[in-house]
């Protein structure tokens, strides 16, 4: 097996954060600036598709979820908000080599 370098990102979306936007901010940057292939591991890869498109990656693996938890967050200090954290430590991908 030859290594090749390369970004993997994970994006998990919730009801309040759109991970999925800032993996396709990210990776738009990966490209311009690092000249790199992007990996993204998702559990929403159809709503990427649908709403983003998938040409700023070069795979898109489904996560498969087993679970999730509430996740507190602080965007200020006073303000505090809770997140839906999906299933750590409990994903699995779809991976395929080639």
């Amino acid at each position: 097996m030859s290594k090749s370098k390369g970004v993997f990102l994970f994006a998990k979306n919730n009801g309040q954060l759109d991970y999925v936007k800032q993996a396709v901010f990210l990776a738009k940057r990966i490209k311009k600036y690092l000249n790199v292939p992007v990996s993204l591991a998702t559990d929403s890869p159809v709503y990427l598709e649908e709403t983003y498109g998938t040409d700023d990656f070069d795979k898109v693996i489904k996560l498969f979820e087993k679970g999730d938890k509430i996740l507190s967050s602080f965007d200020s200090a006073e303000k505090a908000k809770e997140a839906e954290r999906k299933g750590r430590g409990n994903t699995k991908l779809a991976y395929d080599q080639i």
